[in-house]
């Protein structure tokens, strides 16, 4: 299987630059019991057991494609991007 430069991939992708793909930001939450879940309400908070350092996944559907850190910008939450998945790892 070849690997394209970065160059050429983004020559290929040129034609869906239009496109506007979902993403989503996410990081494991640990382990909650079948019970918790269960018992899970409006209003419950469930602890994120992250830090500001900890990396939060970025995704297409079930493609990664790069990672992050939380960050705020004009008081709202955001993901600061650390690096990008390489094609060849998608």
């Amino acid at each position: 299987m070849s690997t394209l430069s970065p160059d050429a991939l983004k020559e290929k992708a040129r034609p869906f630059a239009a496109m506007a793909l979902t993403l989503e930001a996410s990081t494991p939450l640990g382990s909650v019991s079948l019970r918790r879940i269960a018992n899970l309400q409006p209003g419950d908070i469930l602890d994120l057991r992250i830090g500001p350092q900890d990396p939060i996944e970025v995704r297409s559907s079930t493609q990664k494609l790069a990672t992050g850190q939380l960050a705020q910008v004009d008081g709202k939450y955001a993901v600061r991007l650390l690096g990008s998945e390489p094609a060849s790892a998608r």
